[in-house]
């Protein structure tokens, strides 16, 4: 009899089975709203070319020996963009002397670089987006790599040339 109570016996749903299931459809077509507002925001943006102006502070000989014309640099994985103007100078550091006064100091073997870089951006209503998904706007902080080196940069100046 027993045998026979457990093969007549049905799977029931509880209040809690119902709930996790309800949770799993509703994540799903959060997903899927999320990813189709995502295009519908973007399926008409163009990628547009952006002058950006960057700026890297105190960085060894051989880290600004890396930014050379025509070095194309990445950023989280993706380009960031081809370097076309580069500057450097040594880099100058400030100091208070015990006095409370303010002594300059240029460093004999670091640099400040400033280089403009093109990239293809996207016009969005917060601003601009690299590459189509990164936020980028002055004031912007990003580790860019080239040739095995990793250098942080700040966003000086972004020039959108067709908006």
């Amino acid at each position: 009899m027993n045998e026979n109570n457990k093969a007549t016996r049905r799977i029931r749903f509880s209040v809690i089975d119902f709930l996790i299931i309800l949770l799993v459809l509703v994540s799903l077509i959060g997903i899927a709203v999320r990813y189709q507002i995502i295009s519908r925001l973007f399926s008409g943006a163009t990628l547009v070319e952006a002058q950006i102006t960057v700026v890297a502070s105190n960085i060894s000989a051989e880290e600004a020996a890396v930014f050379a014309k025509n070095t194309v640099f990445s950023a989280n994985g993706s380009t960031f963009g081809t370097l076309t103007q580069v500057s450097s100078e040594k880099a100058t550091l400030y100091l208070e002397s015990p006095l409370g006064t303010l002594i300059t100091y240029q460093s004999a073997d670091h640099y400040d670089v400033t280089a403009t870089f093109t990239a293809q951006v996207v016009r969005s209503e917060d601003g601009f987006l690299l590459g189509g998904n990164t936020y980028i706007a002055a004031g912007s902080q990003f580790v860019l790599q080239a040739e095995n080196v990793s250098v942080t940069v700040l966003v000086t100046y972004l020039d959108v040339n067709q908006v």
